[in-house]
């Protein structure tokens, strides 16, 4: 799955001339989950071009340290892709990919409901 995040974004930073219609958009966030009591960042990139729109970034989620005040131990990452495309101006279909890795923390470790830590979606539906 990294592999694929890379060549996605390979792909968009060296040939963004390839499709003169095509977009680049990015996103980059951090914030607080209440529910989990830990903090995420999020870092995604997405390519949009005709119809089609390509993306995939990496999200890791991660406790405040109890040595520093600027320091966090991450406990998770989500690596994903998604595409979607439009074939008309409301309709649109979504493929999304995911996987998550464990990491040892300082403190704890997150264990995915998901069988493996990967999942995938596919929908169809309406955008307004």
């Amino acid at each position: 799955m990294k592999k694929l995040i890379y060549f996605i974004i390979l792909f968009v930073f060296l040939l963004p001339n390839a499709i003169s219609a095509g977009e680049i958009h990015g996103n980059c966030s951090f914030g607080y989950i209440p529910e989990a009591d830990s903090f995420c960042t999020d870092l995604c990139i997405r390519y949009c071009f005709w119809i089609i729109s390509l993306g995939g970034g990496i999200e890791t989620l991660m406790e405040k340290s109890s040595d520093s005040v600027l320091f966090f131990n991450p406990y998770r990452n989500v690596y994903y892709f998604e595409t979607e495309i439009k074939p008309c101006k409301h309709l649109c279909v979504d493929f999304k990919h995911s996987c998550t890795h464990a990491i040892w923390s300082y403190e704890k470790q997150f264990y995915d409901k998901y069988e493996s830590g990967k999942r995938t979606t596919i929908s169809v539906g309406i955008k307004w």
